[in-house]
């Protein structure tokens, strides 16, 4: 079905560190357009003796981060195979540097209008916090409810980045939406917000899940998108560059079968995101996700899909690709008197 054809390193991308000190926080709103006006001191007592507080614990605090980067340095150049000090040490110093700046009122400013700079790791942390209050938390109830899991993923898998799917016809759209197929006929734009300072490797796999199998009476696997070794890190975060194994194809659902789930996994590749990988996909892009994920040792990372199901305009695209539109069950007919908001049900009548 697939064949593995080699496995790389990829380690030479990580050579570099993306994350600066504390230097650089400040001033950020200014250099995009928008100003910090601190509060007026001398107004409240109470309030100026709180400012002194978080000033004197960010001092301490960076001082504190200063020490730790001091010992990361020595041990780089006495023991720089001692790899999990190296690590426990990292995570000592973005702790510290996060809790330096958590409170502090200007930080606090920049994140609430925007002025994100995801090399920062206060700006991670709280970016991290959002996406697990709010976009994950919608994301796990719709590929729960709409049998995302388990039909293609494991009960065990919870999301650790945010995929941001655009269509030049729909925009970014809420995961579960049901979107016409004339809309999604060109290539989506995809960016990701993750939370990794070092350049991990990802495999994008588009998959209809509820693509008919007239052998069987059920349904299979059929691959729309696949792409592998696609560099991605907390700034270069916009899915351009990787191999592409299959080109996009658009969604096309067939007449008298349910809406599809045309869903998007973003899977990370062996060794913690650094191997590359190279894969063979049947020319029928007939697959076995769990079994791809299996074989290549792919971890789900990211998860969106979208709902679409057969009207007019799935006529067209058949032609255009070469294909005999197959009719499946009922032919459905298109209700004129329901509007293609994409959320509501009932949009055609079966005779």
């Amino acid at each position: 079905m697939f064949a593995v054809r080699g496995v790389k390193s990829f380690r030479s991308l990580t050579n570099t560190t993306l994350v600066p000190t504390l230097v650089g926080v400040r001033g950020l709103a200014t250099e995009a357009g928008l100003k910090y006006t601190a509060p007026q001191l001398g107004v409240s007592p109470a309030f100026d003796e709180a400012i002194k507080v978080l000033e004197a614990h960010k001092n301490e605090t960076f001082e504190q981060v200063k020490a730790v980067e001091a010992q990361i340095e020595k041990l780089k150049q006495e023991s720089p195979n001692d790899t999990q000090t190296l690590e426990v040490l990292a995570q000592k110093k973005y702790d510290l540097e996060v809790d330096s700046l958590l409170y502090d009122p200007e930080t606090l400013w920049n994140f609430k209008n925007g002025q994100i700079d995801m090399k920062v790791p206060i700006y991670r942390h709280l970016k991290k916090i959002q996406f697990k209050q709010g976009p994950l938390s919608t994301l796990m109830e719709r590929i729960t409810q709409m049998n995302v899991i388990p039909d293609l993923l494991e009960t065990s898998t919870k999301p650790s980045v945010d995929m941001e799917i655009k269509y030049p016809e729909t925009g970014v759209f809420e995961p579960g939406l049901i979107l016409e197929a004339k809309k999604v006929y060109e290539k989506p734009e995809i960016a990701v917000t993750n939370f990794h300072e070092d350049t991990k490797l990802y495999t994008l796999l588009m998959i209809d899940p509820d693509h008919p199998n007239q052998e069987f009476a059920s349904y299979q696997e059929k691959c729309h998108w696949l792409m592998t070794n696609i560099p991605l890190n907390m700034v270069d975060n916009v899915i351009n560059k990787g191999d592409t194994i299959l080109e996009y194809l658009p969604p096309h659902p067939a007449k008298g079968t349910k809406k599809h789930r045309f869903t998007f996994m973003l899977l990370e590749q062996p060794e913690n995101g650094q191997a590359k990988i190279d894969m063979q996909i049947p020319e029928s892009r007939i697959i076995d996700s769990r079994e791809v994920r299996k074989a290549f040792d792919l971890e789900p990372r990211g998860v969106s899909f979208f709902r679409a199901e057969w009207d007019s305009s799935v006529s067209k695209i058949y032609k255009e690709l070469g294909i005999d539109e197959p009719v499946f069950g009922k032919t459905p007919r298109e209700n004129p008197y329901m509007l293609p908001d994409g959320r509501q049900s009932g949009k055609f009548d079966y005779m």
